[in-house]
């Protein structure tokens, strides 16, 4: 239970921090001002919908290999060059002439993203131990938690501020000196590390393919399906990705003792029915709050009319309610266990009921669930 870690290891951990905030602002905060770049750079609804998707498309299909370049080749050095790739694409983004300039360097920050974080909890697991390791993963969560609604408020506020007349460019352009802040501090607070596992070993390309391959086949069709009026190719291509994921598993399973190769994913992981049922958890619950936080702003600013900076400051309460309860959750589960879950999904289902209107019925209800 000791507490006694250097300053050293906690300019570490912010430095981790920064590099979750930015990844976490520059996908939130382009929800918000959608509508201004929509309007600034003429784009239409498709390259409207790219400059959204494509950062998070690109970031989730690279995250498990960003993963283990860093097992492999270092977690400090692979993460340098994220921070580094992402803030010099945060300026190309606030400096893009047109839409698709834009949507190439959004997708460039996804590349990035998928490069620094996911040595994030590595390098805490590497730097803190016992009761520092829980402060610093509480820390980690709280971040996580604030950023995704804070920059909401953020966002607006840089949008409706218009500094330096750059408008919404800004909330690309601010990233610039996080970004550089945070690659100087690396480079002195954080110690290289590397998974000995896996660095003796090659890469798991076939897997990496596999994976990859069933994470296109799969987002693709839900990007952009439904604009496209759902054509065959989209379905067919759903239909493609549990084949490659079956494909994958059995690959996995085939080189798991391979004295050579590294596997991409412990599959050993999923037998342990904790590890298995807190993931799926988390899903559901990101792939609701997501939906939400694309959907409201979009709701707030075109369809009722509100400016960007009002519509920030409606996710505030929510900032400040996850930012508090993700520090103090982990205190909870230890008492509770199990309870504290259930009763945060109780309190969300019914915050969620809460918020409909009143004349909407349970008939009308049901028969929109199905």
């Amino acid at each position: 239970m000791d507490i006694n870690v250097g300053t050293r290891q906690w300019t570490a951990l912010i430095v981790m921090l920064l590099a979750v905030f930015l990844s976490i602002l520059n996908g939130f905060s382009s929800i918000v001002a959608i509508p201004a770049i929509q309007q600034n750079l003429h784009a239409t609804d498709a390259q409207t919908h790219l400059i959204l998707a494509v950062y998070n498309f690109v970031f989730g299909i690279l995250l498990i290999l960003g993963g283990r370049l860093g097992d492999k080749y270092g977690r400090r050095k692979i993460f340098l060059y994220g921070i580094g790739l992402f803030t010099l694409s945060s300026l190309g983004a606030g400096l893009a002439p047109n839409a698709d300039i834009l949507i190439v360097m959004r997708g460039i920050q996804g590349v990035s993203a998928s490069l620094m974080v996911p040595q994030v909890l590595s390098i805490i697991q590497v730097n803190f131990h016992g009761r520092t390791r829980g402060i610093a993963l509480g820390a980690y969560a709280a971040v996580g938690g604030f950023a995704s609604t804070i920059s909401q408020l953020l966002g607006g506020w840089l949008i409706t501020g218009n500094i330096l007349d750059l408008g919404w460019r800004m909330i690309y352009l601010i990233n610039l000196p996080i970004g550089i802040a945070a690659f100087v501090l690396a480079n002195f607070a954080v110690d290289e590390s590397a998974s000995t596992e896996a660095k003796g070993k090659r890469m798991d390309t076939v897997g990496t393919i596999l994976v990859t391959l069933a994470l296109l086949t799969f987002s693709i069709p839900l990007t952009f399906g439904n604009d496209l009026g759902w054509p065959v190719w989209s379905l067919a291509s759903l239909l493609l990705t549990p084949v490659l994921i079956w494909y994958f598993v059995r690959y996995e399973q085939k080189i798991k003792t391979h004295p050579l190769t590294s596997p991409l994913i412990k599959l050993s992981l999923f037998k342990q029915k904790s590890f298995s049922l807190g993931n799926l958890l988390v899903l559901l619950f990101y792939s609701g709050n997501a939906a939400l936080f694309l959907a409201l702003p979009l709701l707030l600013q075109n369809g009722l009319g509100v400016t960007a900076l009002e519509s920030g400051i409606i996710f505030t309460p929510l900032a400040l309610g996850f930012a508090f309860m993700s520090l103090t959750g982990g205190r909870l589960a230890e008492k509770y266990g199990r309870k504290t879950l259930t009763a945060g999904v109780l309190l969300l289902g019914f915050s969620y009921l809460c918020s409909l209107p009143r004349e909407l019925s349970s008939i009308k209800l049901c028969r929109g669930m199905n």
